[in-house]
């Protein structure tokens, strides 16, 4: 068995595992009554998290390789285990870097315009992706002994989004709200994110957020590595990726086969 092949039996087998213990617990009493009677309880509720603890990085998962696939980009050269160290995403053949960083977040609040916004939290979690995105990370996995290729890399950050004009609306009030920052002279009143990305933006002499963070729609262009190479080095292009289904039945019926 080849390391390609490999990863991916890892990647179907955690999958299996996943669905078959969601679906051993659907089929439980405690699952049932709540679904027949509308009984809640500690005991229904702590189930669910202690079987959907992995569903993050699942989902993750699943979105790093749906970005990678857009490039042709074989599952071997991509981490079991985003999130772990580092970038989620890094592709370094000696011919082209990509690193990325992937957020699956569903915009949960809602702005005065009406429009989906993220959370406090959420926005958070994306402020520091972009950091990392801007200024190399201190555990990047591109640093090797005193050189680093981040500053040639494509950087991407991958946006999960169940509705893409939802996300996208949620991706640019974060980026208005980080250049209404940016234009103040003092840090009162930020939150220490927004404080830290515009400290960055200053020390780079950057006016705007917005400058270097550009939409790269995936599901139009031509993906291939050689035409990404045409991107600047000096920005962060947000992806939007769609759910496939299909791509979770392409790994769950690969764990059959090899059964």
């Amino acid at each position: 068995m080849n390391n390609n092949q490999n990863k991916s039996q890892k990647i179907s087998e955690r999958l299996n595992r996943f669905s078959n213990n969601l679906r051993n617990y659907l089929s439980k009493n405690i699952v049932k009554e709540y679904v027949e009677n509308n009984k809640l309880s500690y005991d229904l509720m702590m189930g669910f998290k202690s079987r959907l603890h992995d569903v993050n990085n699942i989902v993750t998962l699943l979105t790093t390789i749906q970005f990678a696939k857009h490039f042709g980009i074989d599952t071997d050269k991509i981490d079991n285990n985003p999130n772990a160290t580092g970038y989620d995403f890094v592709y370094d053949d000696n011919n082209i870097v990509i690193v990325a960083e992937v957020k699956c977040n569903i915009p949960c609040s809602i702005n005065k315009d009406g429009l989906r916004k993220y959370g406090s939290r959420q926005q958070e979690e994306i402020i520091k992706d972009l950091q990392g995105l801007i200024n190399e990370k201190n555990k990047s996995q591109l640093k090797k002994e005193k050189t680093s290729r981040f500053p040639e890399a494509k950087k991407f950050l991958v946006v999960l989004a169940e509705d893409i004009n939802n996300a996208r609306d949620a991706m640019q009030s974060l980026i208005n709200s980080i250049d209404g920052c940016v234009k103040k002279e003092d840090a009162k009143g930020l939150s220490k994110a927004k404080n830290d990305i515009k400290t960055k933006l200053d020390e780079l002499n950057i006016k705007k957020l917005s400058d270097i963070v550009k939409e790269y729609d995936i599901e139009t262009q031509n993906n291939t590595i050689e035409t990404i190479k045409g991107l600047c080095n000096n920005k962060v292009y947000v992806v939007y990726i769609t759910p496939n289904n299909k791509l979770i039945s392409e790994f769950l019926n690969k764990d059959k086969q090899l059964m």
